[in-house]
């Protein structure tokens, strides 16, 4: 478990053999874009281990994206070229920084009485009210009550790495861009997810343009 601001830097995910493999796919023009919904969950890689820990998010909506670049593409991949549009067009949200997800979940966990920001529509659509304490696994190792966990993942256990350490980690890397890459975006929203009735990821830049619906 590394310090809070000590040698963490975003590294990604590993990306999928394609696009095609994400659940939410489509071209840019020189860039193909693959796209998973992870609610108020986020994947990371355990430094010491292979195997993919499953994180709460608190407030954020978790995309995680890959892009793989086409023959023709010269540029850079930057977060700021994605957007999230809620119900048409009357939210739309920008990423927040690896450091800023990772200093609100860190404060989160600060909280001596375990209270989380949580809302409904993260995976297993948990409801859980604001101020109330954190629910507990039932077993060490295991998913709390409301949580599900995608195939192939495992939750934080004690001695991991920290949520707000793992939201930097997982982030996506930015800059130059030549083959494929994957991460997380970490979009800050207080509402209720179950209010949401449509949610489209947009990513416009160097590689063109294509809207994902994620909902």
């Amino acid at each position: 478990m590394s310090a809070w601001g000590q040698g963490v830097t975003p590294r990604g995910l590993t990306p999928k053999a394609s696009a095609a493999d994400y659940e939410q796919n489509g071209n840019a023009g020189k860039l193909e874009i693959g796209a998973v919904y992870m609610g108020r969950s986020f994947s990371a890689t355990a430094a010491d281990s292979p195997k993919t820990v499953l994180h709460d998010a608190g407030k954020f909506i978790v995309i995680e994206v890959a892009a793989f670049a086409g023959k023709t593409f010269v540029g850079d991949l930057s977060a700021g070229e994605f957007r999230l549009r809620l119900d048409g067009q009357k939210i739309t949200l920008t990423p927040s920084s690896p450091g800023l997800v990772a200093n609100s979940l860190r404060n989160r966990d600060m909280d001596p009485q375990g209270r989380r920001l949580v809302y409904g529509g993260g995976m297993g659509g948990a409801d859980v009210m604001v101020g109330q304490p954190r629910p507990q696994a039932r077993f060490p190792g295991g998913p709390r009550p409301g949580q599900t966990q995608p195939v192939g993942t495992t939750t934080v256990k004690e001695g991991a790495s920290d949520d707000w350490d793992a939201a930097i980690e997982s982030a996506i890397v930015e800059g130059p861009l030549k083959s494929a890459r994957a991460g997380n975006l970490f979009f800050e929203y207080a509402g209720k997810m179950t209010k949401v009735k449509s949610l489209v990821l947009e990513y416009k830049g160097a590689g063109g343009m294509v809207e994902l619906k994620l909902r």
